[in-house]
């Protein structure tokens, strides 16, 4: 979520693109719904415990939406 890949050569560079000002476009809720039901099939395989993965969710995904864990959580559908 914070680079973009060349199509032509693959090269990452940081993205410009504003993840807040966007939430509603469906391909970022995929990739926020897709990162979440990930990281709980971790803890469903027990490869992560409960308490990791909520310091991920709230620092890596839910702090860059901008919204509150409840917030989020609605945004999802859950």
């Amino acid at each position: 979520m914070l680079y973009d890949q060349s199509p032509e050569d693959g090269t990452l560079t940081p993205t410009n693109f504003i993840i807040k000002e966007n939430l509603e476009i469906p391909e970022v809720k995929e990739e926020f719904s897709y990162l979440y039901k990930y990281g709980m099939s971790l803890i469903a395989k027990e490869v992560v415990d409960v308490d990791t993965i909520k310091g991920i969710v709230k620092d890596r995904l839910i702090k860059r939406t901008g919204l509150s864990p409840e917030e989020f959580d609605s945004w999802l559908g859950y």
